[in-house]
């Protein structure tokens, strides 16, 4: 309940970032905060300087697509399978 109504995004992330040690198996969590932050942010500058619209579907493929770039690029030799549904 505490991470659900912290005040600001850097609270937020620093307790994200304690609650799983740096050399953890569970390296993917690291950075699954940043993702969802960099990834609203380009939605936002998409808004706001080509006129865009949200668009929800957009927003989960790029977060997805960034986690899995970014996991890929850490860890080389995992395979990664993508799920469509």
């Amino acid at each position: 309940m505490h991470l659900v109504i912290l005040g600001n995004m850097v609270s937020f992330i620093t307790i994200w970032h304690d609650s799983y040690p740096v050399m953890s198996k569970d390296y993917i969590w690291h950075v699954i905060p940043i993702v969802i932050t960099w990834s609203i942010w380009i939605l936002r500058n998409k808004i706001a300087f080509k006129k865009g619209k949200v668009d929800v579907l957009e927003l989960s493929f790029v977060t997805k697509f960034i986690i899995t770039s970014w996991f890929k690029v850490k860890f080389s030799r995992v395979v990664i399978f993508l799920m469509i549904y």
